[in-house]
């Protein structure tokens, strides 16, 4: 059996924020990734290898504002109605009045540890984001809400249970997601929605991440070791993967490097003309690396 607590936010000193139970993730579904022999007819399959330790790109920086922090504008005030059986405790971020841009840009932060995470997109109305745990989860979730900021953080709960977090992001708006706990497996279906980038700061076992179509450059960055990553996309975006910590395979659209040394840059052609593109950089160790199309 499960409850949930539904969470509403009220002003308090000029600061808006939520607490609440958090989510569990949702599970991607992957596709196989496409030929790049010339079976799809594009040149743009061939993946071109530069090596050295140049810079890598970092994904764009977050909003500077921290949110939950001591010079955040928002403490925390929020009513609990009470439990309804047959649910999972659920936490839902309201942001304040709303922007006239059909996507305006928000931040997802997740900091703590989990077995399982999993995020996908939909509809949710006036909510910024929704975050889930089971009844009985060894884990609970503080949610703080600053202006299009949600900052989720993951806090032992003293109970014994599995620790699977899910997460919905509304759809309306351009992500920017970072989770920087660890976890065994992490799963983003961001296809429904907008990203501008993704950073995974966290080890894990394995990680699959399916995209929309890219609005410009979209980054997707794992910072600590992952035994395996996959990365689909929708369309044929051209692709950047970047290895900063070396690689046992790496296969972009069919087109597989073995023993790949840290520092190796691969390339699709276009990439450095296309408008819209996909970077994918490993900064540390990773096993097997794919990136494909859904």
């Amino acid at each position: 059996m499960t409850e949930e607590a539904s969470m509403t936010t009220r002003r308090k000193t000029g600061r808006r924020s939520l607490r609440g139970g958090l989510v569990v993730l949702v599970v991607l579904a992957l596709s196989s990734c496409t030929g790049s022999d010339g079976s799809d007819g594009a040149d743009a399959g061939r993946l071109d290898e530069r090596t050295g330790r140049g810079a890598p790109a970092e994904p764009a920086p977050p909003p500077g504002r921290r949110v939950g922090s001591a010079d955040a504008r928002a403490t925390a005030g929020a009513t609990t109605e009470g439990p309804q059986p047959g649910t999972d405790p659920t936490t839902a971020a309201t942001p304040p009045a709303g922007t006239a841009d059909d996507h305006p840009a928000a931040t997802f932060s997740l900091s703590g540890g989990a077995d399982t995470i999993r995020v996908r997109v939909a509809d949710l109305g006036d909510d910024l984001a929704r975050v889930t745990t089971a009844r009985g989860s060894r884990v609970r979730v503080d949610v703080k809400v600053d202006g299009s900021t949600v900052l989720a953080r993951l806090v032992g709960s003293g109970q014994r249970g599995s620790a699977t977090v899910d997460v919905t992001l509304d759809s309306g708006r351009r992500w920017s997601i970072r989770v920087s706990g660890g976890a065994s497996t992490e799963s983003l279906d961001l296809s429904g929605g907008r990203v501008s980038w993704i950073d995974l700061g966290g080890g894990a076992s394995r990680i699959d991440v399916v995209l929309p179509r890219p609005e410009g450059t979209v980054t997707v960055r794992t910072a600590a070791g992952v035994h395996r990553l996959t990365v689909l996309r929708d369309g044929s975006a051209p692709v950047q993967v970047r290895i900063g910590g070396g690689a046992g395979t790496v296969t972009v659209d069919g087109a597989t490097r073995t023993g790949v040394s840290a520092g190796t840059v691969l390339e699709q052609r276009g990439y450095a003309d296309a408008t819209d593109r996909i970077e994918v950089e490993s900064a540390a160790g990773v096993s097997t690396l794919t990136v494909g199309r859904r």
